[in-house]
């Protein structure tokens, strides 16, 4: 089952905004989850681990001018996290539950 983002009346697939995300060059793996903002509102948020040779070069500015330039303004993240590697289960799937836990603090 697909946990879908609402985020300003509109239902977001994750799956579909990481689609997207690795259409950028640097980005080795992406997850994206909804969270509560500061205002109680949803948002989105993408976590990113990024191919060697651009992690000391890419910043998570960078990554946000990029994904405003080439995601509609209702599916680009308001917030990206650069994590060395996404955390994954055995099977490879990616463990949104931890990212969420993680996300909301």
């Amino acid at each position: 089952m697909v946990e879908m983002i609402n985020f300003k009346g509109n239902s977001i697939n994750p799956a579909e905004i990481e689609e997207k995300l690795y259409k950028n060059k640097h980005i080795l793996q992406a997850a994206v989850i909804g969270i509560k903002d500061e205002n109680g509102e949803d948002s989105i948020k993408a976590y990113v681990s990024l191919k060697e040779e651009s992690r000391e070069k890419i910043t998570s500015i960078d990554l946000l001018k990029w994904v405003k330039e080439h995601l509609p303004e209702n599916e680009y993240p308001r917030q990206i996290v650069i994590l060395d590697e996404v955390p994954t289960g055995a099977t490879g799937k990616v463990l949104r539950r931890q990212l969420k836990e993680n996300g909301q603090k």
